[in-house]
């Protein structure tokens, strides 16, 4: 058994420097190591990203699959699932959307605001709400802090 499989079979890791900096001033060093993990032994590439070592796992070709192999088949839907979602979509659509509880009060702030701003009038006053929204901050706390939660 070579020294490179010796290593790699006790778990630890060998490896030979590759020389791909050559003629290259500024290259990071890489080397080609054998590696041992899952029970299984491995080739792989060693490179240096800032001061991470990383190592490229290189494969062997019967471990490379046909992409095509994890595409879903076509499939074609029933003619009574395309009448159901049909039917469903017919029955949650609303064409009433133009009553005043639909009303963007926001947006027609915003649009008086601007008027206003490019008309150089003064700017209207927003009107306080009557009660202030209670909030919540993401610890789970009330709006006065821990100790204010029951």
């Amino acid at each position: 058994m070579s020294g490179l499989d010796d290593t790699a079979t006790r778990g630890g890791t060998a490896a030979e420097e590759v020389d791909t900096a050559a003629g290259q001033p500024d290259a990071e060093p890489e080397t080609v190591a054998t590696y041992a993990g899952s029970g299984r032994k491995g080739l792989g590439l060693l490179r240096m990203r800032g001061e991470a070592i990383v190592l490229h796992a290189m494969r062997r070709p019967d471990e490379i699959r046909d992409p095509s192999e994890l595409a879903p088949a076509a499939t074609k839907p029933a003619d009574n699932e395309i009448s159901q979602a049909e039917h469903l979509i017919d029955r949650m659509t609303r064409d009433d959307l133009e009553s005043p509880d639909f009303t963007n009060h926001r947006t027609d702030a915003v649009a008086k605001l601007v008027e206003a701003r490019l008309d150089g009038r003064e700017l209207p006053k927003t009107p306080e709400p009557a009660t202030s929204p209670r909030t919540t901050d993401h610890a789970g706390h009330g709006p006065n802090g821990p100790e204010a939660t029951p």
